[in-house]
């Protein structure tokens, strides 16, 4: 990893941050491919803007629509991702196809495939793992993203980061769901 990238990574929580280092080893170690992080903690207004990709919002109703599905990036609103906590990443393959959209198929998904399996040795959450309903639907495959809850809801999550101390409480919480405070 590069300073640029470190220095994205420098804004995680610090367990979450080991974890997601010990990935990319794991991929480069299995695969040689090296990764490297897109998207770490990401603000509520990055959120939204997100989030509007593919919708609009109505402020009378405050209620979002859809208008083009093949634009929508992010099904969190916000408040609702976990990247807003520094407990989510999303990581792309350094290279010329980042999202080895250009590879075969079979090629591409045994890749995200090991990145997955990485996730999971490393108890965190795979994005690829989304869809939930048993087909391979390619608006829910989030391969690039894992993410950690440590157990805590989100609501208390965002809670935290709305006091006065911020991330900083938000990473006290995760601290004593730990047992480490």
């Amino acid at each position: 990893m590069n300073s640029e990238d470190l220095i994205k990574l420098s804004h995680l929580y610090p367990d979450f941050k080991d974890r997601v280092l010990a990935v990319v080893d794991w991929v480069k170690e299995r695969t040689g491919r090296e990764m490297f992080p897109t998207e770490t903690l990401r603000s509520m207004t990055r959120q939204r803007a997100l989030y509007g990709r593919g919708r609009v919002f109505d402020p009378r109703t405050h209620v979002w629509t859809v208008i083009d599905r093949s634009k929508i990036v992010t099904n969190a609103p916000p408040g609702m991702s976990m990247h807003h906590y520094g407990v989510a990443c999303d990581f792309a393959f350094r290279g010329g196809d980042p999202y080895l959209a250009g590879l075969p198929s079979l090629q591409s998904k045994t890749l995200w495939a090991e990145y997955g399996r990485a996730c999971h040795v490393q108890g965190l959450r795979w994005g690829g793992d989304w869809n939930g309903n048993g087909r391979q639907d390619a608006h829910d495959f989030d391969g690039p993203h894992c993410e950690k809850s440590y157990g805590v809801k989100i609501q208390t999550l965002l809670d935290s980061l709305q006091s006065p101390k911020g991330i900083k409480a938000v990473w006290r919480v995760l601290d004593r769901e730990r047992g480490i405070v």
